[in-house]
């Protein structure tokens, strides 16, 4: 078992440097100094402007971009800051291909302890190759996306995590903790856990009644949508004036 999860990691780890290194090649190509489109608004305008002057307070991170509301990576933006004393998307766009690292490690290790080694290397390859490719650019050079791999991180995190531990558990919960937060990232992410729900309603109708709160979280995430999208005026676009 121990040597398992030893080659478990190493294939995680060997396949997530291979897509780092995909990933640093772009942004070293390029990727620039300069930020772009909505980092001057969602960046520098509503939580990097106030807090160098004093006025930034904790409800900025929430306030909604469109349908969304990335408080996360209007958090992470702000630490960069404060960490590195610049902004720079150099800097925010190597973090962020950290992350998606992180994220191809977690799936490989899956794969590794899940799948029989034939097709472990079959979808793990199949992983990295896709992974590799540049087909996302505007993720990669881009600093204001670190809510794409953090969104694919707690969709991870919360269906692994719901159906891979016991309903009720400490892991269990912390699975729907990752569900809760990634409606933080990206609008639409209330689908993971009413995929989740419904799956569990379906392959387990009598079982624990809170092995449905994935469901309930669901209707919460949709109702923040709704909420965040009427407020979005009809042919609205970014001001960047």
């Amino acid at each position: 078992a121990v040597r398992s999860e030893f080659s478990s990691w190493c294939w995680a780890l060997g396949a997530a440097g291979l897509v780092l290194a995909a990933r640093l090649h772009e942004i070293h190509l390029h990727a620039g100094d300069v930020p772009t489109n909505d980092q001057w608004k969602i960046e520098a305008a509503d939580i990097i402007g106030p807090w160098l002057d004093g006025t930034l307070r904790p409800a900025d991170f929430l306030a909604p971009h469109f349908e969304h509301m990335p408080a996360w990576t209007r958090l992470l933006a702000w630490l960069q800051v404060v960490v590195t004393g610049r902004w720079d998307p150099l800097v925010q766009t190597t973090v962020n291909a950290l992350l998606y690292s992180g994220f191809i490690v977690l799936v490989v290790r899956w794969i590794a302890r899940h799948l029989p080694p034939a097709a472990a290397v079959a979808a793990g390859a199949l992983l990295v190759f896709n992974a590799s490719l540049a087909h996302d650019w505007e993720n990669i050079t881009w600093g204001f996306q670190s809510q794409f791999p953090l969104a694919l991180l707690c969709l991870f995190l919360h269906v692994t995590g719901s159906f891979g531990r016991a309903a009720g558990s400490r892991g269990w919960w912390a699975a729907q903790a990752a569900g809760l937060a990634g409606f933080f990232t990206l609008a639409g992410m209330w689908l993971a856990p009413l995929a989740v729900g419904l799956v569990a309603l379906w392959t387990d109708p009598r079982g624990p009644r809170r092995r449905l709160l994935p469901l309930v979280l669901a209707g919460a995430g949709l109702a923040l949508f709704l909420v965040l999208r009427a407020r979005v005026a009809p042919g609205a676009t970014l001001d960047l004036g």
